[in-house]
């Protein structure tokens, strides 16, 4: 080279020099696992999230429909909320009474103020269990006609995928109309 040029070599100490070396290539193995952990921890993550992301309005609709099919009364449902502490709550229940009816009892056969249930997909799902469930102020407004029929053998109707393990009902009452009679009998539960 010309003069005052001079021809600099750098090396690492301790690293041999290799020029343009590859890494190889995963293995197919090896992307699937990670691909299989991504999955796994999106799962886990969309689970723990459920409250947060549930549709509650749609799921509120679905439960309306299926009721109001399998009685083939007016159902309502004033509100559906999800939480992992609360569990899930369904607010202002009303299942009307069936034609024929509700002269002195008013149109509604069963209203329920509170329904709380664990939320636990598992188990909903795959076991059909529900570990706990509470009732908070149902009344039911039973009404016998002439003939000896009851407004509430609708009820039977009404069919529950899972089984409770323990229900606990609180404040309930039971308005009974007997036919003839304009006076209604009370049954109180605390």
């Amino acid at each position: 080279p010309g003069r005052g040029h001079h021809k600099l070599s750098i090396q690492c100490v301790g690293m041999p020099h290799t020029p343009n070396v590859k890494k190889p290539s995963r293995r197919w193995w090896q992307r699937l696992c990670r691909i299989l952990v991504a999955l796994g921890m999106l799962v886990a993550v969309a689970y723990v999230a459920l409250p947060w992301w549930a549709p509650t309005d749609l799921i509120r609709r679905r439960l309306i429909e299926q009721m109001s099919s399998q009685l083939g009364l007016d159902v309502s449902i004033d509100e559906l909320s999800m939480t992992w502490d609360q569990g899930v709550e369904l607010r202002g229940l009303k299942v009307a009474s069936p034609a024929g009816f509700s002269p002195g009892s008013g149109s509604t056969m069963l209203s329920v103020a509170v329904i709380r249930t664990e939320l636990s997909p598992i188990n909903f799902f795959w076991r059909k269990r529900i570990a706990w469930m509470e009732v908070e102020h149902p009344v039911l407004n039973l009404e016998i006609d002439a003939e000896g029929n009851v407004n509430a053998n609708v009820l039977r109707g009404l069919k529950f995928d899972a089984k409770t393990d323990r229900t606990s009902v609180r404040d309930a009452e039971v308005n009974i109309w007997l036919p003839e009679h304009s006076q209604r009998l009370v049954l109180g539960v605390q």
